[in-house]
């Protein structure tokens, strides 16, 4: 069975705890690589996910000025 997709604030609380944990400097390489990895990946979601969230918006905006 799948997981659930996880929300924007979800994300963003997750990749928070990422970053709290690589600023700890306490990490072995091989955890911290695989951290920077995942942080990345929820950066990049989070910025697909604003980035259709400006386009709904304006795509309303737009049709609500017609």
């Amino acid at each position: 069975m799948a997981k659930p997709k996880k929300t924007y604030e979800e994300k963003i609380q997750e990749l928070e705890q990422l970053v709290q944990q690589i600023e700890d400097r306490s990490l072995p390489l091989e955890q911290l690589v695989a951290k920077l990895k995942t942080s990345l990946t929820l950066v990049e979601d989070c910025e697909k996910e604003l980035q259709r969230i400006e386009a709904d918006a304006n795509r309303l905006l737009h049709h609500e000025q017609e």
